[in-house]
């Protein structure tokens, strides 16, 4: 039995596809929520990467070196990303983390942080925030205006 060459170029194409693996993967974020009236951040997050992924509040005065973070018993606060600070029996790819905002002082500027265990340079970053009127801002501080 002989087969055509076109033939046999669309049975190798199509066997070749049976063994490709697709993942989908997303980028890693995360953002930021202020939840004033309870006094916590929300920070939402995608893309982590698996197993050991975690989710730290810095002062932004400590993140020196970025994307390099120093170790984390520096943090302000912190947990792995299923919302504990013990094991994850699942490692989900995207969700949620609340900060309590009591710990932090008004003025100093503060970012979150998405790493994998203990490899450390950053997944994601969050923008810089600070406490101002009693919740979270987005952003530098904004200077006074000067003199006319």
């Amino acid at each position: 039995m002989t087969f055509s060459p076109r033939l046999l170029t669309f049975c190798l194409l199509s066997c070749s596809l049976l063994f490709l693996e697709f993942r989908i993967v997303e980028a890693q974020t995360l953002s930021l929520r202020f939840l004033c009236d309870d006094n916590e951040i929300l920070t939402m997050f995608s893309g982590s990467g698996g197993e050991q992924d975690w989710v730290g509040l810095y002062r932004e005065s400590l993140l020196t070196n970025l994307p390099l973070i120093p170790e984390t018993n520096v943090m302000e606060e912190w947990y792995f990303i299923c919302g504990s600070t013990d094991d994850c029996v699942n490692w989900p790819l995207r969700g949620a983390i609340r900060f309590s905002m009591d710990a932090l002082q008004p003025g100093i500027e503060y970012r979150v942080v998405m790493a994998n265990g203990e490899a450390l340079p950053t997944l994601a970053t969050s923008e810089v925030f600070r406490l101002e009127d009693g919740c979270g801002q987005l952003g530098p501080p904004v200077a006074p205006p000067g003199p006319p």
